[in-house]
């Protein structure tokens, strides 16, 4: 079974840009100073079921990230809008839409209070709910823009 025309000429393009492109990374390496150049790792060669497996045209099935529900929860937390509510606390917009969620600091324990339904049926200090997380960061990222002085560490050292 031979190629059409326009498939060979598309193989041929294909071959071309990728050469350009390995010349193209040959000349940056040749421009960098010799301790940022790139090491690539080299081949092993295949052998035993996956060279079998591979000449089959079998794939390997790939492992999913596995993430503790924390990490997924400070994923989605990262994705939450969040804004300063007057007179105190701040609204913690949530992903689906809808009402935003007041959270507040409780003075006697001094930590944050949502009150969504994650944070009000299972939350405690290990398992916080997305809108604390958005709200930590929120707080964490106005400090390093505004308050943050690294010469303090420096002075104090």
């Amino acid at each position: 079974m031979t190629k059409s025309n326009s498939a060979l000429r598309r193989d041929a393009n294909n071959h071309a840009r990728q050469e350009e492109q390995q010349q193209q990374r040959q000349q940056e390496q040749q421009q960098l100073p010799p301790q940022l150049k790139l090491v690539r790792p080299t081949r092993r060669k295949m052998v035993g079921k996956k060279r079998r497996k591979k000449e089959a045209g079998g794939k390997r099935a790939r492992k999913p990230p596995v993430f503790s529900p924390l990490e997924e929860r400070a994923a989605r937390g990262i994705r939450i809008r969040v804004e300063d509510a007057e007179p105190y606390g701040w609204f913690a917009h949530s992903e689906a839409g809808g009402e935003p969620y007041h959270l507040s600091v409780n003075l006697q324990t001094r930590a944050l209070v949502c009150v969504c339904a994650d944070a009000c049926f299972r939350g405690d200090a290990i398992r916080l709910c997305k809108h604390i997380i958005a709200v930590k960061l929120f707080i964490a990222d106005g400090y390093l823009k505004h308050e943050y002085d690294p010469q303090r560490q420096i002075r104090a050292a």
